[in-house]
């Protein structure tokens, strides 16, 4: 992250704390824009990701998947509407 809290204190409100690199992320098997990759403000230790959804994704439940530093999660399911 660009600025590290001390350790096992939460995450300021005031200025964002964001990831060194920005990860991607897949919905439905299309890449979805990051808005934003971070710790999660006034939380302790939790990573946020903030995507905004593919227009051309079809309604329904939908696999995501995120990539950052080579590393990807488990896939996941979404509710598109």
């Amino acid at each position: 992250v660009d600025h590290q809290p001390p350790s096992g204190e939460p995450t300021p409100s005031q200025s964002l704390v964001h990831t060194s690199v920005l990860p991607s992320v897949m919905i439905g098997e299309q890449p979805a824009s990051v808005q934003f990759s971070g710790l999660a403000p006034t939380i302790v230790g939790l990573y946020q990701v903030n995507v905004v959804v593919p227009t051309n994704i079809s309604p329904g439940f939908q696999a995501a998947v995120i990539s950052i530093g080579g590393v990807t999660s488990k896939t996941t399911i979404v509710p598109v509407q």
